[in-house]
């Protein structure tokens, strides 16, 4: 077992990547396992909810190294943050 990590906690450096269903479990599981912030991403999509994960980079079972892997989340927005209402003069 490589353990040169110097951590103790895990046999190697990779960990394998779970699928994430919400983006806070996402969140609380990157932070316990050593990696930096998720890049979150929100986008409107069919049949999901907002706070939803419906998309992950790196994919479900990819082994990764926390230290050198930035984690990109794809989640449910409430709505198009692209839209924006004019209530000028109304």
């Amino acid at each position: 077992a490589d353990t040169k990590n110097g951590t103790g906690l895990f046999s190697s450096n990779s960990i394998e990547i779970p699928e994430f269903k919400n983006e806070l479990e996402a969140k609380q599981w990157l932070v316990k396992h050593g990696f930096s912030s998720p890049e979150v991403r929100y986008k409107l999509k069919d049949g999901i909810a907002s706070g939803q994960v419906f998309d992950q980079e790196p994919a479900t079972g990819e082994k990764v190294d926390p230290k050198d892997t930035k984690v990109i989340l794809y989640v449910g927005a409430l709505k198009d943050p692209r839209v924006v209402e004019n209530y000028i003069g109304q």
